[in-house]
């Protein structure tokens, strides 16, 4: 890939890739020994939405016929194994994740040690005429310096009839300037204090995202990220549109069994609440390959 300085659609501007491979390889490896804590108790939300999404994708290899625990997968910025875990769990034994960051590739060979697990970029590794059933990307596309970069190596690297499932934010959709974003942040704070959770010290973060990261993370809309798709006739799609924004709780701490109980119940009485007003925070789409 060549440097670009043009305006992305969407916002933001495409930089070069060794940078801006470098400053994410710097920020994940910041993130990965509590990245899973992280995730769970700063946003409910965000580990709701990866359950959802390997749900979404078993099922649909298995309305088509195809049993998932056969098949080659490939999970792109596989983190500590988010996606990975969950498709082991339901039998799913050839699975391969790649991620930027070495720590990310350490946690994620603790939840995941069956796994191929390799630790490169998607942009820059060789992978010759390897070929999978199925392609993941869950919350990854934005970390990307272009979109397009992904879908040409689903195009290369996809066999006859797999499938790539992808999951993205949605710039404009509801959830950015969701009415109930504020009253929820408030209802985290009393139910932080009603279980009486323990100060087990709060997780450090980065002081401040340099520039170029914050270019690098814009939020597209997903019909951009989609019209960066080649080959559109190849494939038969299916879209997938999930939920609200439930806003990060501050200062979050790594989770014990009653907190985890508690924002579970609490958040998804309010998922079922939000469900008629949903207009897209996360979107997705499934792309089977015809041929």
């Amino acid at each position: 890939m060549t440097e670009r300085s043009e305006t992305q659609p969407g916002g933001g501007a495409h930089h070069d890739l060794d940078a801006v491979l470098a400053e994410e390889r710097e920020l994940m490896n910041f993130y990965a020994p509590n990245y899973r804590a992280l995730q769970f108790f700063n946003s409910y939300y965000y580990q709701q939405e990866r359950r959802c999404f390997v749900d979404w994708i078993l099922k649909t290899v298995r309305a088509a016929g195809r049993d998932p625990a056969g098949l080659a997968f490939l999970d792109v910025g596989s983190g500590t194994g988010e996606i990975l875990e969950p498709l082991a769990a339901a039998g799913c034994a050839n699975l391969t994740g790649i991620d930027i960051a070495e720590k990310m590739i350490t946690e994620s060979k603790r939840h995941v040690p069956g796994a191929r697990l390799v630790h490169d970029s998607l942009e820059r590794h060789d992978w010759g005429e390897e070929r999978f059933d199925v392609i993941t990307a869950c919350l990854t596309v934005h970390h990307m310096c272009e979109p397009a970069a992904f879908f040409r190596f689903a195009d290369r690297h996809l066999s006859p009839g797999g499938w790539f499932f992808l999951m993205e934010y949605n710039r404009g959709g509801w959830g950015h300037e969701s009415p109930l974003a504020k009253p929820i942040g408030w209802l985290m704070t009393p139910l932080r204090k009603a279980i009486k959770i323990k100060n087990r010290g709060p997780i450090s973060r980065l002081p401040s995202a340099p520039p170029l990261f914050n270019h690098a993370h814009d939020i597209l809309r997903f019909r951009d990220i989609l019209d960066a798709m080649p080959e559109r006739e190849n494939y038969e799609i299916k879209r997938y549109t999930r939920g609200i924004f439930v806003p990060t709780l501050t200062n979050a701490l790594v989770p014990d069994s009653r907190a985890d109980r508690a924002v579970y119940r609490v958040l998804s009485v309010v998922d079922r609440i939000a469900e008629p007003f949903q207009a897209g925070y996360m979107q997705g789409v499934g792309a089977r390959r015809l041929r």
